[in-house]
């Protein structure tokens, strides 16, 4: 399926592209999402007279992601969880309950960190100690942070 990029999308293209996709991932991600429409030849003219509008709101969005990755590079966040006495822990910490403690920390004013956005180079987070992780705010923004897991109990007290 063509579609024409109305922002720039991770690995696929920047705004104004036109990219074939799998009909699957235009229908239920990036159409709905307002991410893309259908490449036809009224949408292609559509976009074309919007072409400043969409440019200007998409310099808006990578001017205020560069700004909230610069409050997040190099961020130490401390995670606390239930660990063995080797180290390894019970469970392990996964890129949403990071994004979920970065968000309740609101490091970058009213920027939602989801999942997908962060990666976790090795898988979850399996044992205590500091761990490198990124978090791609924007196609241009990657903010590198600090997890530190401590070992503790559920209730937050430690062992």
């Amino acid at each position: 399926m063509n579609i024409i990029l109305l922002e720039s999308v991770t690995g696929l293209g920047m705004l104004g592209d036109i990219a074939n996709v799998r009909p699957g991932y235009a229908r239920n991600y990036l159409l709905p999402q307002g991410k893309a429409e259908r490449a036809t030849k009224e949408a292609i003219a559509t976009f074309e007279s919007r072409r400043s509008e969409l440019e200007k709101r998409q310099a808006n969005l990578a001017s205020a992601m560069k700004t909230a990755g610069n409050a997040l590079n190099r961020y130490l966040l401390q995670m606390t969880a239930r660990a063995g006495p080797d180290g390894n822990l019970y469970g392990s910490i996964t890129a949403a309950a990071i994004a979920t403690q970065l968000n309740a920390q609101k490091i970058a004013e009213n920027i939602e960190i989801r999942r997908g956005q962060i990666t976790l180079p090795n898988g979850n987070l399996k044992e205590i100690g500091n761990h490198e992780i990124t978090v791609t705010l924007h196609p241009d923004v990657v903010a590198n942070i600090t997890v530190s897991v401590l070992a503790g109990s559920a209730d937050g007290k430690n062992e």
